[in-house]
């Protein structure tokens, strides 16, 4: 079936509009279906279960994160990569917030008392879902906001994950993850090479919980650092010059950076 109606079904869609976007809900390995006869792209479900591996489980570390994502440009097509549906929740799958909720409570028991002053767990996994989505928003691909995620809705698997949107209690809307959200759109519609550049990773520190990586296109330069680790770590650059930490508006004008603890920075090299 596999082999006669999708064809098909691309044929008769891209002769009515040849930019039609075709996704297919895959959960595993997808190469079958993006062989340029059938889908565009599939629901990224490895990206997602590599994020929730790394940022709210913890299971994963920053070796096994590079090789995951990694293995998922090896294993497709550029083009298919390019425009490859990224998500973190979905319809069928428990909230990221609720993940790394459970990831807080189960990887790092003693969240409460350490991170008191801020939240407790709440805080604790709010850093780890505005970590994965500064790298959804940053990696090769087209990031997907299953709605609700971007105010930190919580809710376990289908159908706990589809509930109604809180429209009348802002008790329920986190608007500071809401504002990380939109300045994360904001960043990657200014940047083309967050869009369409190139990827190359630089450091993959698993001491230091450190991953970090460049995007090239038309001149336009961004480097992403996402520190999961308690403690700020000073880095070095692959490049010389001034450059702009598009998250909080600060000028960087050496090539080493700090990168406070369980944060992200998304810098633009002038």
């Amino acid at each position: 079936m596999i082999q006669t109606f999708w064809p098909k079904f691309r044929q008769a869609v891209k002769e009515v509009n040849p930019e039609a976007y075709i996704v297919g809900e895959i959960w595993d390995d997808a190469t079958p279906w993006l062989q340029g006869d059938q889908f565009d792209a599939v629901m990224n479900y490895r990206f997602q279960k590599a994020l929730l591996g790394y940022f709210a489980e913890e299971t994963l570390d920053t070796k096994a994160l590079d090789h995951a994502l990694r293995q998922i440009m090896l294993d497709y097509p550029e083009q298919a990569t390019a425009v490859m549906l990224n998500l973190l929740g979905s319809h069928d799958t428990a909230r990221p917030m609720t993940a790394a909720l459970a990831g807080v409570v189960a990887s790092v028991p003693d969240a409460g008392g350490r991170a008191a002053g801020d939240g407790g767990y709440y805080n604790t996994a709010l850093e780890s879902l505005k970590l994965m989505a500064a790298l959804q928003f940053t990696f090769e691909g087209a990031p997907c906001i299953y709605y609700g995620d971007e105010i930190g809705m919580e809710g376990g698997k289908d159908p706990d994950c589809r509930r109604c949107y809180p429209w009348d209690k802002p008790e329920l809307q986190n608007r500071d993850l809401l504002a990380y959200y939109r300045k994360l759109i904001a960043i990657r519609k200014a940047n083309p090479a967050l869009r369409a550049g190139t990827f190359r990773p630089f450091l993959v520190d698993v001491e230091r919980e450190l991953y970090a990586f460049e995007r090239r296109a038309n001149g336009n330069h961004c480097i992403v650092v996402l520190n999961r680790s308690q403690d700020g770590h000073e880095i070095k650059l692959p490049a010389r010059g001034k450059a702009t930490e598009l998250l909080s508006g600060g000028k960087i004008s050496s090539n080493r950076v700090t990168v406070p603890a369980r944060r992200a920075i998304i810098l633009r090299v002038e």
